[in-house]
């Protein structure tokens, strides 16, 4: 199920070969021109600044799943509860924009 989810959203919007950000300065900014790796930043309502969404649909793919296992109950089944943890991730991370993709 994994496969076919990374390869719909690779489809999407391509795939990175690296698998590392640019670092950031010492006041934790990445310059723009330096940036092929993220979304550009997005804030909620009140300026605060919402977590850095990777371009490349193979980075969001890790990131979700990472995301999705912090999220999930210990002892998960794998049909049900994975599968939700996921989903809410995405729709922590992107707002659900893929969640007919997962």
């Amino acid at each position: 199920m994994l496969w076919v989810v990374l390869q719909r959203l690779i489809s999407r919007c391509g795939f990175s070969d690296t698998l590392f950000p640019p670092v950031p300065d010492a006041k934790g900014c990445i310059r723009a021109e330096d940036n092929d790796f993220y979304r550009p930043q997005a804030y909620d309502a009140d300026g605060n600044p919402l977590s850095s969404v990777p371009k490349h649909d193979n980075m969001l793919f890790l990131q979700l799943i990472i995301q999705g296992m912090k999220l999930q109950p210990c002892s998960p089944s794998f049909k049900f509860d994975a599968r939700t943890a996921i989903l809410q991730a995405d729709e922590i991370l992107t707002g659900g924009e893929n969640s007919c993709r997962i």
